[in-house]
This record gives structure tokens, C-alpha cells and sequence, in this order.
């Protein structure tokens, strides 16, 4: 009986990610429901549950800081459920795929 480590050999996917912002940036010039791709970004991350709760020390007021998407911290396995996940929620708020906007 042997042990293995497997560990992913390869890094995020620049293209997937460049795509995810081309996404969300027609979605905004297509709706005009979000100021910039960044505020749909966060809005994104914060209703599919990629928030962290936190607790402000001075008054005991429980808020919610969005997590962060960058290289260093989701690797591509979560990147392509955190893709697959903000674009279906993306998709049924607007009524339409935006992936099959982007050949249009």
C-alpha cells in the first residue's frame, strides 16, 4: 500500500478568466442595471455566497466583505464553480445566456 499526493500542475486559465469579465462587462453595456462590471462582480459574488461574514469590532455589526476571485487564492477546480455558478445566476437574472450573447 502506497500514498500519493496529487497536487494540479497547471495554473488558472487567463483566457476563462478574461472571459468571465467579457461576460460581465456586455451584461452591463447590454442592461445598464449595474454602473460597472465591478459592481456587477461584486453583486455576483455576494448572491452566490462567495462572502466572508464579518463582525465590526467597535459596534457588534455583523456585515459581509465579497471574497476574492485572484490567482493566488481560488485556483482553476474553484474557479470553474465559481464560474458555472455566477454565470447561471447571471443568466437568470437577465433572462438570457450571456455567453451566447457574446457571438452576437
Amino acid at each position: 500500500f502506497q500514498e500519493f499526493k496529487c497536487l494540479p500542475l497547471s495554473k488558472r486559465s487567463k483566457p476563462h478568466h478574461f472571459l468571465y469579465w467579457k461576460i460581465l462587462t456586455e451584461a452591463v453595456k447590454a442592461t445598464g442595471k449595474w454602473p460597472t462590471p465591478d459592481h456587477l462582480h461584486t453583486d455576483l459574488k455576494m448572491v452566490c455566497g462567495y462572502r466572508k461574514e464579518k463582525i465590526n469590532g467597535i459596534s457588534g455589526e455583523i456585515y459581509y466583505e465579497a471574497d476574492s476571485i485572484n490567482f493566488e487564492t481560488m485556483s482553476q477546480h474553484d474557479f470553474n464553480i465559481f464560474f458555472d455558478t455566477t454565470v447561471a445566476k447571471l443568466a437568470e437574472t437577465l433572462g438570457y445566456d450571456p455567453i451566447d450573447q457574446l457571438s452576437k
